[in-house]
């Protein structure tokens, strides 16, 4: 069978015959880099242009850059460090790190499909169990109570 994932793809891609406008994706649609500059010039923002035509190119840190870390605890309040965030690349990679620090062999995950792949296999790759509910179209895309009592 051919993998969900590209099931999902195929169905939104526009040139075949798939949906206008997708609100699953999990990126943003692409500007020029012209587009974005301007756009920043327009509103007023001529430093953040010049930091862009000055910033590094390099990978960050993993974990995410201490001022970005920095900028985030400030959110939090004075109880909370750059030490205590960590920033990922994207959500899938966050899914994944969460499964494997959660999940082990003695575990035990319900998921949910249609969903993220990584939220359905996360679980297993971290060597536990996973029992996946199907969502239905006919009962509005809801979790049923009853089939996750039944899954426990």
């Amino acid at each position: 069978p051919i993998p969900w994932s590209k099931q999902h793809k195929k169905l939104t891609k526009v040139q075949d015959g798939g949906l206008s406008y997708s609100l699953s994706n999990s990126f943003a649609e692409p500007l020029t880099s012209k587009q974005l500059i301007d756009w920043t010039l327009e509103r007023g923002d001529k430093d953040l242009v010049d930091m862009y035509y000055s910033h590094s190119l390099h990978y960050t840190p993993n974990g995410g850059s201490y001022d970005l870390r920095q900028a985030i605890a400030e959110l939090y309040g004075p109880k909370v460090s750059a030490d205590n965030i960590l920033v990922f690349p994207g959500a899938q990679v966050a899914l994944q790190t969460a499964a494997r620090v959660l999940a082990n062999s003695s575990s035990h995950s319900i998921t949910f499909t249609p969903g993220y792949q990584s939220v359905q296999e996360g679980p297993s790759h971290a060597g536990g169990l996973v029992t996946k509910i199907s969502l239905k179209a006919e009962n509005g895309w809801q979790i049923d109570p009853e089939e996750v009592m039944a899954a426990i």
